[in-house]
This record gives C-alpha cells, structure tokens and sequence, in this order.
C-alpha cells in the first residue's frame, strides 16, 4: 500500500461518493528517520510511491479583512484522525476526499462568514471543511531530505535526516528556525524546509480583534454528531 499518495480507498461512508483518502502511514514517519550521529545516512529507502511532489499551487494574495479576522493564506491541522473534505462550503456538498491523518496541514486560501475553510492539501487539490474539525498549525510536511540539527545553527552538528514528505510535529519557532519531532527524534531545521510552517512575514501578521476562538477552530456547530469521518 503506498504511503503519502492519494488511495482509492473508501469507508462505507465514502463509497457512494468516490471520495478518495489522504493519509501519511504513521510507520512511514518512523522508517524514514534515522539516526545520524557521525553523518548522513539511511536506514533504507523510502517506500515505493512515499516521495511525491509537494506543490504551493498558485500564489495567494494575503488578506487580513477575512470573516474571522485571521489572515489568509494560514496554515492549519487536521484536529481528527479522519476528516472529510467536500467540494464546497456546506455539509450537503459531497466528500471531495478523506485526511486519514491527525495533524496533516493544509492551507487556508479562503473562508466563509458562516465558518467554513477552503483548504489546499500539500498537492494543490482544495476542498472545504468546517473550522470545527480544524485546529492550529501542528504538523508539517518536509519538502526535500532534511536534517535535524542539535541547535538552530546551519554549522550545528546533525541529529536525523528526515526524507522527503516525511510529517513531523511542530515543537517551537526560533527566527528562521523551527524545532520539529518524528518518532523518538528531535532537533532544529530551517522552516522553509517545510511545508506547513508559516513563513516568517504571515506569523509576524497579529489577528484583527475578534470575539471568536483564537485557534482554527474549536466551535463546533449545533447538532453536528461524531461519526466515523468528521465533517
């Protein structure tokens, strides 16, 4: 089964939609980071189909005058295990596809007044879903073979390599620098190796006042019942 691609697998939820699943397996995280204490190594190669291209899509102009008073573009987290995304702003709209993984990032390129997020995935393809099933930017994609490093220094020495598309959590900010985890390993790489690491002029840009939740998003909107994929 291939890792980090979009499956053509479908839950009794889906299948009369022919929404197909994103996921990142967890044990791919694992197998691709290695330790590396006196150079670069792998512990193997990657899974077949597990490097796949990670595309920005065209370019979104930044706005702050957005329903929420946050700025658009952002990134976000998938706050479920498994999160439905449909072709547009309302949950009559059909499942577009499926995140399979907690935490897999997304950027927000536009919102609605009435709390839905349109969404572009690590390989351009949007969708929307409502903030409830959204949260902060958690978790972020490696863009190319990445070192982890002991401190936020390109001389610092390396701790792991992560490969390519590998997701890591999102642990501190330090300027350009951004300390991520996956598996047992920790340490420090350039945040614009990373696809879901806010670039350093979106994160300096303060939220207008609001009276709303301050992360993205934890209203939940009446009526909206747990199921196997949330919506």
């Amino acid at each position: 089964m291939r890792n980090c691609d979009r499956r053509r697998l479908r839950s009794p939820a889906s299948a009369s939609l022919g929404a197909p699943v994103r996921a990142l397996a967890a044990s791919a995280v694992a197998a691709v980071l290695v330790w590396a204490p006196s150079g670069r190594a792998w512990a193997g190669d990657a899974p077949a189909g597990f490097v796949a291209a990670i595309t920005d899509g065209a370019p979104v102009p930044l706005r702050l005058d957005t329903p929420s008073g946050r700025p658009v573009p952002r990134f976000v987290s998938m706050k479920y295990r498994t999160t439905n995304c449909r072709a547009g702003p309302t949950f009559e709209h059909p499942v577009r596809f499926t995140f399979i993984q907690r935490g897999a990032p997304a950027l927000v390129v536009a919102e609605t007044i009435d709390h839905w997020r349109k969404l572009r995935d690590v390989e351009g393809d949007e969708c929307w879903a409502h903030r409830s099933v959204l949260r902060g930017p958690t978790h972020a994609y490696a863009r190319r073979a990445t070192a982890l490093r002991v401190r936020p220094r390109a001389d610092a020495a390396e701790r792991a390599v992560l490969a390519p598309r590998a997701m890591a959590k999102i642990e501190k900010r330090r300027g350009d620098w951004v300390r991520v985890g996956a598996g047992a390993r920790a340490g420090w790489a350039r945040a614009d190796d990373f696809w879901g690491v806010e670039p350093p002029v979106a994160s300096a840009v303060a939220p207008a006042p609001m009276s709303a939740p301050t992360s993205d998003e934890t209203a939940r909107p009446a009526g909206l019942q747990s199921a196997a994929a949330h919506d």
